[in-house]
């Protein structure tokens, strides 16, 4: 039972020595932490929406354009070439999501 303790009580100080060395998060919900200039714009000069994919991209809908839907590297505004025409994207209807 005593080794148990120890073997607990020496994790849990190399994990609280860990967070210390390393530091917390410096940004909360909300708050500002970058911006970036995508390499090509909207055709209509109207996003209607952004969203994050968690692997770098950022996926941003335009209004009334061709293409309809942009990639962007999240870092560096680099829009990927076009690897679909807005007749392939998907369209959403009261039943679902469906493609064109």
């Amino acid at each position: 039972m005593h080794g148990r303790f120890m073997r607990r009580a020496i994790a849990l100080a190399v994990l609280a020595l860990g967070l210390m060395l390393t530091g917390f998060a410096g940004a909360a919900p909300g708050d500002f932490v970058a911006q970036v200039t995508f390499s090509q714009d909207c055709g209509s000069g109207l996003g209607v929406g952004v969203a994050y994919d968690g692997a770098g991209h950022l996926w941003v809908s335009c209004y009334a354009s061709n293409p309809d839907l942009l990639r962007a590297s999240a870092s560096t505004g680099t829009v990927a070439p076009q690897i679909w025409g807005s007749l392939m994207a998907p369209r959403l209807t009261t039943g679902g999501l469906k493609h064109r």
